[in-house]
C-alpha cells in the first residue's frame, strides 16, 4: 500500500481547510493510505521540517501538495527539497498542476523547473514594483517606511544612569530595545 503524506500551507486554516479536503481527496481517489497531514499556517514552516524528517526515515512513499507555491518560495527551496525527496525514492505530487515527480518523467521534471522560474520571476517583479513605488514617492516628497521617533536621546542616558532597565527605558520612551541599545552604546563625548 502506498503511503502518503500530505503538505498544505497558507495564511489561515480556512486556506488550509480547502487544500486539505481537495488532498484527501486526491489520495483517496488513488487508493493510497494517508500516512500523516502536515498543516503551516503563516510564514514559519515547522510541519514542512517534520514532513522532511519523516521522508528521511523513508515512512512515507510520496508527498502531496495543492501547488509548487504552496511547497516552497523559491526555486532553489522548491527544487532542492524535491531532488531531496527523490534522492530517497519518495515521489513528489502538485495535484493543481498535474505536476508529478513520481513517474520521473523528463516532461513532469521540464513543467516543474518552468513553474519554479515563473514563481520566481513573479517574486522579483514584484520586488521591482516596490521599489519603483517607493521611489516615485520620494520624489513626489513623500516618506517611505516606518514613521520617525522623534524622542529626547540624552534622556536614555539619564534614565539608565538611574538605574532603570533597557526594557523600561524603552517601554517609558515607546521605543525599541534596539534602539535603547544602539544610544548606549554610542560613547559620550
Amino acid at each position: 500500500m502506498m503511503r502518503c503524506a500530505i503538505y498544505a500551507r497558507a495564511a489561515t486554516k480556512g486556506e488550509c481547510e480547502v487544500q486539505l479536503s481537495e488532498l484527501r481527496g486526491y489520495v483517496a481517489r488513488r487508493g493510497w493510505s494517508l500516512a500523516s497531514e502536515y498543516v503551516d499556517i503563516g510564514a514559519a514552516r515547522p510541519q514542512l521540517a517534520k514532513l522532511m524528517a519523516e521522508a528521511n526515515r523513508r515512512r512515507i512513499d510520496r508527498v502531496v501538495v495543492w501547488t509548487l507555491g504552496r511547497w516552497g518560495r523559491s526555486l532553489v527551496g522548491c527544487l532542492g527539497s524535491i531532488q531531496e525527496l527523490h534522492d530517497r525514492g519518495i515521489g513528489w505530487i502538485a495535484v493543481s498542476q498535474g505536476i508529478d515527480m513520481d513517474e520521473d518523467s523528463p516532461g513532469s521534471r521540464a513543467q516543474l523547473t518552468m513553474l519554479a522560474a515563473l514563481m520566481t520571476w513573479g517574486s522579483d517583479s514584484k520586488r521591482e514594483r516596490i521599489k519603483a513605488g517607493m521611489l516615485l514617492a520620494k520624489r513626489r516628497g513623500g516618506e517611505c517606511g516606518r514613521p520617525k521617533l522623534v524622542f529626547d536621546r540624552e534622556l536614555v542616558g539619564r534614565l539608565h544612569e538611574d538605574g532603570k532597565s533597557i526594557r523600561e527605558i524603552a517601554r517609558e520612551l515607546g521605543v525599541g530595545r534596539g534602539t535603547v541599545e544602539r544610544i548606549l552604546s554610542v560613547p559620550k563625548r
